[in-house]
């Protein structure tokens, strides 16, 4: 890769516009709420939904369609996507396993941390969290994969609610069904600028 500098280039083309126009795309809004592309750049991931709830709508759960696309395909059409999945609430963060291509987490306005596999055409979604005292309560607004000192990669998430947690996906015990750890940052005038609990 060259930066744009070194090129001579002025700016930056645009080689494709992705947006997915038949099936669920009829009901899908048009705003785009999160975007991921995989650990090889072959694929790119949108997920579809309402900004804010100023578009008429409070933050109640609405249908959104998280779209894929391989991009590096030869017959690559920008108007299909080759995988839809609609979405029982919006999701507003998504990040690509770093060294699984096809395993895809994301973070909904409602609170879950999903985890999709986009080889899996029948089934994509593989796990969900579970909503209880432990886990968010408030749009989760990142999720991002940690590599462990034991190997592997752990997935964490951070939402409106201050709470950061950690999950093992892998651990087919717990999956996305309770959080491995986590803490809650808050905020305190009397202290310094912001402390850690948990």
């Amino acid at each position: 890769y060259d930066a744009l500098g070194d090129t001579g280039e002025d700016g930056v083309s645009c080689e494709h516009e992705l947006k997915h126009v038949g099936g669920l795309a009829a009901s899908a809004p048009e705003s785009v709420t999160a975007v991921a592309w995989n650990c090889t750049g072959a694929i790119a991931a949108a997920a579809y939904g309402a900004l804010d709830a100023t578009e008429g709508h409070s933050w109640a759960p609405r249908k959104s369609v998280l779209c894929a696309w391989a991009v590096t395909r030869r017959t690559l059409d920008p108007s299909a996507a080759d995988t839809i999945i609609e979405l029982g609430d919006c999701v507003a963060c998504l990040a690509f396993h770093p060294e699984q291509p096809m395993l895809l987490a994301g973070g909904a306005y409602n609170g879950d941390v999903l985890l999709w596999d986009l080889g899996n055409e029948e089934e994509p979604l593989l796990l969900k969290s579970v909503l209880s005292e432990y886990t968010h309560h408030e749009p989760v607004l990142q999720v991002a994969w940690v590599r462990q000192l034991r190997g592997g990669f752990d997935l964490v998430s951070a939402s409106a609610d201050g709470r950061v947690l950690q999950w093992h996906p892998e651990d087919d015990a717990l999956g996305l069904k309770h959080p491995t750890g986590g803490f809650t940052v808050t905020w305190r005038a009397a202290r310094a600028p912001g402390y850690l609990s948990g």
